[in-house]
């Protein structure tokens, strides 16, 4: 796709994955039994278990992210044992909530109580988040597909290196 048609062809696409992800149904991660069955709802949807997601919180989508393995990537974001790497959105909400967020590291910030405490009612909150999938198998479709996404729902998401 590294042609200017290829690109034309990819961006002629993003609107019907927003309306796949759209008319898709929510799945629930929030209960053992809801967690325990995630896997095979998202093979339904997502049979190379590669795509997009977008987590909602009261029906308002919140984050919008890839994976190659998007039923662990799901499970992974609310686990009560992530890290800042492995639930990343947990730990962008708990550096919201956190007064010196700016003048610490990502380092410094995991050893600080207060943070430790905000980073686990984080994870609690993802967990309680519905989630949608839609099927994008190429690496670079889901790459711009994701940020499509988050424009379009107005999510979260930074998209800054750490």
């Amino acid at each position: 796709m590294s042609d200017a048609s290829g690109f034309q062809a990819l961006t002629d696409r993003l609107p019907k994955y927003m309306d796949e992800l759209g008319d898709c149904d929510v799945l629930g991660m929030n209960t053992d039994a809801e967690r325990r069955t995630l896997r095979g709802k998202v093979m339904q949807r997502a049979p190379s278990g590669r795509g997009i997601y977008v987590l909602y919180e009261d029906s308002i989508p919140m984050y919008v992210g890839r994976s190659d393995d998007l039923a662990s990537r799901l499970l992974a974001h609310g686990r009560r044992s992530g890290t800042s790497e492995n639930s990343s959105f947990a730990f962008n909400l708990a550096k919201e909530e956190f007064p010196q967020s700016d003048a610490l590291t990502r380092r410094q910030l995991q050893r600080e109580d207060q943070f430790k405490r905000l980073f686990s009612a984080a994870k609690e909150r993802v967990r309680k988040m519905d989630v949608r999938v839609v099927e994008a198998t190429d690496p670079i479709e889901q790459t711009v597909l994701e940020v499509y996404a988050h424009l379009e729902l107005n999510t979260f998401n930074s998209f800054e290196n750490h």
